[in-house]
Parts: structure tokens; sequence; C-alpha cells
């Protein structure tokens, strides 16, 4: 086998493993990015200690999901489902001691999947009266 036959023959193994390696990544990024990541957009709190987490997911699934908020050291678990394109608000309770009406209250949205946003609660009179839409 002459040098030209064997640095063919390495070039051809390259360009199939390349070939390989780019089918294996680009299949690796589309299961990766077809996930839905919602995350929160505003957040209320009321004097009571309920709590109203508005959730938009941007696609490309529609999933259920539970978060956990914690709010002041305290954690409430809220679920829901929210569709593609959608903003659902999502409703729970937490034990507080009564923070006052207009003060900002800092806390995190974690998701099953570990994603952290950071939230800063409003805290209104009745978080019942409000929506997301």
């Amino acid at each position: 086998m002459s040098s030209i036959d064997v640095l063919v023959l390495a070039g051809f193994i390259v360009v199939v493993a390349f070939a390989v390696m780019y089918m294996y990544v680009s299949v690796f990024v589309g299961e990766v990015s077809t996930s839905s990541r919602g995350g929160p957009l505003s957040a209320f709190l009321d004097r009571d200690g309920d709590l109203l987490v508005c959730v938009q997911n941007p696609g490309p699934n529609e999933y259920y999901s539970e978060y956990a908020v914690v709010v002041g050291g305290r954690r409430a678990n809220i679920t829901g489902t929210v569709e593609v394109g959608g903003l659902v608000g999502l409703r729970g309770h937490v034990s507080l001691d009564g923070p006052l009406m207009g003060d900002s209250v800092y806390g995190e949205v974690v998701t099953p999947r570990g994603y952290r946003y950071p939230v800063t609660f409003a805290v209104v009179a009745d978080v019942d009266g409000l929506s997301c839409g």
C-alpha cells in the first residue's frame, strides 16, 4: 500500500468520524431543546400568605409542573398545567409573619429540573382579585 493510499484511507476515516459526530451532536441538541422551560413573570403575595405566581411557557411543549416557591425561608408547592404560549396563574399558600402592604418580599421559584428563578413578590391586599391575563 503506497503512502497515497494510506492518506486517502485516513482522510475517508476522518470524514466519516466527523459525520457521525455531527449526527450525534445534532440529535442531542434537538432532544435538549424540545424541553419546555417556563419561568415566572410576576409574583404577588398578600398578608395572609396566599400567593400568585404568573408563569409563561415559551414552548415547544405543554407541560404539567410542580414548582417549589420559597419566600422568607418558608416553602410552598404550587402545581399546574402550562400550555404552549400560555400564561397561567399558579396559586399557593405560605405561612409568613404578615408582610406589610406595598412591601417587596424576595424569594425564588424552583422547577422540578432544578432551575431557580429569583422573584420579587409584590405584597397586595388580596391575591384572589388578581389574574395573570
